[in-house]
């Protein structure tokens, strides 16, 4: 079985969360731009 060093992990995990923060800060971008669209 193949193991992996701590250090590897950490390092998917905080891409993983990079990853989920930049998702989240798109959805947000997009709802922004829905609701100034409607406003007007």
């Amino acid at each position: 079985m193949l193991r992996r060093k701590p250090q590897q992990q950490q390092k998917q995990l905080c891409e993983y969360q990079t990853y989920k923060k930049r998702i989240s800060y798109t959805q947000e971008k997009c709802q922004k731009n829905l609701y100034s669209r409607d406003k007007n």
